[in-house]
């Protein structure tokens, strides 16, 4: 018992209204007694709303960049992999709260560890297109490499997640750490073990590493377009293709610009609410629900900024109308 009134029972806190001290017995002994808290299906049907009402959304911004050739470049085809890997991240998670697995079943396993890969994946994706901005915007590219560097992005994007995967699996079913330290996929629900220490491990520490680097690839982009941008505006002259070159180069550091909020703003807020959430007590503070269901509704942002430019639009307006 602390001394503001909450109980402790086994590592789980229970405030004062949730149990009752009983009299002092024979023994001169109190008991508390109290009752297992109700779990509400209320947050996970909240939580599988938006992940399925961001689906079509992160679908329909995939259609729109495969349909268009124009937007098929480097930057187009990273964000069309992350939007998949997003898309099937939201749709595991949202079977996942709706309890569609049996608890412990073979299939509950599998849809984890694809839902592990699938959000590494979109974590890793979200580094590709902030360094391909920061390694690229001011410099002449020549198109002959672009097949040659997507093919590097994607092995980086698509294999470091593998490797992590295939980490996770080693330790799941090995002797190699401790049990502690073990992932514990499905045990406790289909997903990583509901530990904060576990969780940090495997999940956010690859997550906040990937968004330090994130932000130092805006810090030292902006600080180049902008230098760029003084130096060309000195010497264009008139000239069609300095100024060809510059709105290309304005474009592609407004992408970057709306690739770096949604994807920073969303991935913040998830570590955000992991840091609020404690699964040792009864109920979660309101906060982490609000900055949950924030995290849930990206995928109409994401169209939001992708598909909803006009440069899109009149690509889009010029093939079918």
């Amino acid at each position: 018992m602390f001394q503001k009134g909450d109980l402790n029972l086994n590592g789980y806190i229970f405030n004062y209204p949730q149990f009752c001290m009983l009299p002092m017995n024979e023994m001169r002994e109190f008991h508390a007694s109290y009752c297992e808290p109700e779990i509400s299906d209320l947050p996970h049907q909240i939580y599988a709303f938006g992940f399925l009402v961001s689906l079509p959304f992160l679908v329909a911004t995939f259609v729109v960049y495969a349909i268009l050739p124009e937007l098929q470049n480097v930057s187009g085809k990273s964000l069309m992999c992350y939007v998949a890997a997003l898309a099937v991240s939201y749709l595991l998670l949202a079977l996942g709260r709706l309890d569609v697995y049996d608890y412990q079943s073979s299939m509950c396993n599998s849809t984890a560890y694809t839902l592990y890969f699938a959000l590494m994946a979109s974590f890793f994706w979200s580094n590709v297109m902030s360094f391909d901005i920061y390694w690229t915007l001011g410099r002449s590219q020549v198109k002959a490499t672009e097949h040659r560097k997507f093919l590097y992005y994607s092995l980086y994007a698509w294999g470091m997640p593998l490797i992590l995967l295939s980490l996770i699996l080693l330790f799941d079913h090995t002797e190699l750490i401790s049990y502690r330290l073990r992932p514990n996929v499905g045990e406790e629900g289909c997903f990583l073990k509901d530990e904060k220490l576990t969780q940090f491990l495997y999940l956010y520490l690859p997550l906040l590493i990937l968004i330090c680097t994130n932000i130092f690839f805006f810090i030292v982009t902006a600080i180049r377009f902008s230098r760029s941008v003084q130096t060309k505006i000195l010497t264009m002259n008139d000239n069609s293709a300095c100024q060809s070159k510059q709105d290309n180069d304005r474009y592609r550091f407004g992408l970057y610009l709306r690739m770096f909020f949604i994807m920073g703003i969303t991935w913040s807020l998830e570590i955000i609410s992991w840091l609020l959430a404690d699964p040792k007590t009864a109920s979660l503070p309101w906060e982490v629900y609000l900055l949950d269901v924030t995290n849930c509704l990206a995928g109409i942002t994401i169209f939001y900024l992708f598909v909803c430019s006009g440069r899109v639009i009149k690509l889009l307006l010029k093939r079918y109308v």
